[in-house]
């Protein structure tokens, strides 16, 4: 029987909620080409397993698009949740996550 092999759910869960807005009709170029985006997702693993972390991810930025398919992307992101170590001693509690960043992308589409 494979279930005596596990001694938790292996199942996790994963979602993310994104918006963005572009003032599109501004008669001004410059904010006419600027996008506010938001995301948020949160990444839960099987707890109990050597993987366990839940997470959540905050993203918000600024994209500003030169042309139809390329944009520079400003953004920063907020991390939350707890991963669980491991390497620790039985009772002790879940590190806290953190890594809270400033990200600078260029994309071009194809």
């Amino acid at each position: 029987n494979p279930d005596e092999f596990v001694t938790f759910d292996n199942s996790s869960t994963a979602w993310f909620a994104q918006a963005s807005l572009r003032p599109a009709l501004v008669e001004n170029k410059f904010f006419r080409n600027l996008e506010f985006v938001g995301r948020y997702s949160q990444l839960k693993t099987p707890e109990g397993a050597e993987w366990h972390t839940d997470q959540t991810q905050l993203d918000l930025g600024i994209n500003y698009w030169i042309n139809w398919r390329t944009l520079f992307k400003f953004s920063y992101r907020i991390m939350g949740g707890e991963e669980e170590d491991h390497h620790e001693e039985p009772g002790e509690e879940h590190e806290e996550l953190g890594g809270n960043a400033f990200f600078i992308h260029w994309a071009i589409g194809f």
